[in-house]
């Protein structure tokens, strides 16, 4: 428990920071959904002035804005991204922290194996990206009830706020498997952001190869593994992507384990 509440106290600072940034950018863009709603044509026209690879990677080409059901998936788009990032460098921060510091000792100077050591560290990065992405979906929940009342039930809505909560777990154990096996690596920042942008270009790639109603893509781009536009009509997930995302949990994790159990911190 000791242990747990150092874990906690070293990632409140992420936990504030993403929090309010998540929180206020879904105050920030369900306030502006009465401007999208009331002015179609100049949204319209705004938006087709951009190249059509501009509108793909942030998502404006597939849903109806001036619907609450399509304006919030787009929206939520931008606030993953940045979830993602965040949940990357607090998973590879959370096991490479003393590392970086040279404070080793504190954690294995303590009656506990390495087992528990790491275990106790993905705990916390669990309950830091629960809490933000709680936070986000409270926000985000009170922000529609203000702003566009009664046009989306809670659950539909729920399930696709829950996305940022699922990919932030994924991309956690990502973040993990970089800081045991590269434990002195301070580029985590860098990694989280060139692996947005090595995904959203593959997506292009493949779009132009095999067309954008080639479903195979989807397999190789984890934020693709949620379709937002499809969870917030059905309330419910794919489970097939749904299985991948848990294996690939399950698998970065026995292999984080099993290294971190071998690691020479000297």
């Amino acid at each position: 428990m000791r242990l747990f509440r150092h874990e906690m106290k070293a990632l409140q600072g992420d936990i504030i920071v993403w929090s309010l940034v998540l929180a206020l950018l879904s105050v920030l863009f369900l306030s502006l959904f009465p401007i999208f709603q009331n002015h179609p044509m100049d949204i319209r026209e705004l938006f087709s002035r951009f190249p059509q690879t501009v509108r793909d990677l942030v998502g404006i080409s597939n849903f109806n804005l001036r619907d609450l059901t399509g304006y919030y998936p787009f929206f939520l788009k931008i606030c993953l991204e940045l979830a993602v990032i965040a949940a990357l460098v607090m998973g590879a921060e959370a096991v490479n922290r003393e590392t970086q510091k040279q404070t080793n000792d504190f954690l294995f100077s303590k009656p506990v194996n390495r087992t528990a050591v790491l275990r106790t560290k993905c705990l916390s990065v669990l309950t830091a990206t629960a809490i933000i992405g709680l936070v986000f979906i409270v926000a985000s929940w009170v922000s529609a009830q203000i702003f566009a009342p009664g046009r989306i039930g809670f659950a539909p809505f729920f399930a696709v706020s829950a996305v940022v909560i699922f990919l932030m777990l994924l991309y956690n154990t990502w973040g993990i498997f970089i800081g045991v096996f590269f434990p002195r690596f301070r580029g985590v920042i860098a990694v989280a952001i060139g692996s947005l942008f090595a995904f959203h270009s593959l997506y292009e790639l493949l779009q132009v190869a095999f067309g954008t109603d080639n479903p195979y893509h989807r397999w190789l781009i984890p934020v693709s593994y949620f379709d937002r536009e499809t969870i917030i009509l059905t309330s419910g997930y794919e489970w097939p992507y749904l299985l991948l995302w848990t294996a690939q949990i399950a698998l970065l994790l026995y292999v984080s384990f099993r290294r971190y159990n071998k690691c020479d911190f000297r």
